[in-house]
């Protein structure tokens, strides 16, 4: 989990990306699994994506465009399923595969 914040810290992270970091510490330690498939196509395409890039730094923009989305849609429907943004659920893909 300190690396989690670490990460965060280390980038800069807004405080929408600290309070993502902060669930996902959360989840960590409750010992928790975050959705790895949605039921929504393109949700489960960015995550996939997200999977398939995990040793390389992957920006929303490319995770909107592997699901045939615009980045604010991308955005918008990956939190409602994952309850975390973006960049939280990078980061938490990191730490756990």
């Amino acid at each position: 989990m300190a690396q989690l914040f670490s990460e965060a810290l280390r980038t800069d992270a807004n405080a929408e990306e600290m309070i993502g970091a902060a669930r996902v510490a959360t989840h960590l330690r409750a010992g928790m699994v975050l959705p790895r498939a949605t039921g929504d196509g393109r949700t489960d395409k960015a995550i996939a994506c997200i999977r398939s890039h995990i040793d390389v730094t992957i920006t929303l923009d490319e995770t909107a465009a592997a699901a045939t989305l615009t980045p604010g849609r991308c955005r918008h429907l990956f939190v409602a399923p994952t309850s975390l943004n973006f960049r939280a659920y990078v980061l938490w893909t990191t730490l756990n595969v």
